[in-house]
């Protein structure tokens, strides 16, 4: 009688766990790395929409004024926040030079006092989804 409830047991268990799949909710990407933010401010965002790009011109400026050293980082935008540049972004992840993608993402931004001005924030990503 137990050989019998442990086989159906394990059959259940089975059934269950091959009908499990990926929610539409889950994120596209796994943010195993986090941010120091020490010190800082911070807040949590959740399910906002943006524009994800790979960019080295994060206070958009005319290319002719770009340093030429200006760093590529992950940017992004999403109104009316400013600019967030994500600092945790999967290594393996790659866009090319100035595309675009729709996002949604979540995650922990850098809040800056009222008299700072800024033309961006980091952003650590806890979730990313690709529209």
């Amino acid at each position: 009688m137990i050989a019998k409830v442990t086989k159906y047991t394990m059959i259940l268990v089975l059934l269950a766990s091959l009908s499990c799949k990926k929610e539409p909710n889950d994120s596209d990407l796994v943010f195993t790395e986090t941010c120091d933010f020490s010190g800082s401010k911070v807040e949590r965002v959740s399910r906002l929409n943006g524009s994800l790009s790979y960019t080295n011109n994060i206070m958009n400026l005319p290319p002719s004024e770009l340093p030429p050293n200006a760093a590529y980082v992950f940017l992004i935008k999403s109104s009316p926040l400013l600019r967030m540049v994500v600092c945790n972004m999967p290594s393996d992840f790659e866009m090319a030079e100035g595309e675009s993608r729709n996002v949604t993402f979540s995650g922990r931004v850098v809040v800056l006092p009222d008299e700072v001005d800024a033309s961006s924030v980091s952003i650590e990503l806890s979730y990313l989804k690709f529209e």
